[in-house]
């Protein structure tokens, strides 16, 4: 996830912008919607590297 909406986030400098309403704004609506995908990536690698480094098994999730 990290990677493809990383780079994702990177071309969409290089496009032209689809829509007119795009064109005053400093990120464009690819970028934006990229975002939260690159910050769920990271957050999924944190998880991962924390619960590896304490040789344990993550909770399991409960449902109700």
């Amino acid at each position: 996830m990290i990677v493809i909406f990383g780079l994702r986030f990177v071309f969409e400098f290089l496009k032209e912008n689809q829509v007119e309403w795009e064109d005053g704004r400093w990120l464009n609506q690819g970028q934006v919607l990229s975002i939260p995908a690159i910050l769920i990536g990271l957050l999924a690698l944190w998880y991962a590297a924390r619960y590896r480094r304490m040789d344990q098994d993550p909770p399991a999730l409960e449902v109700k």
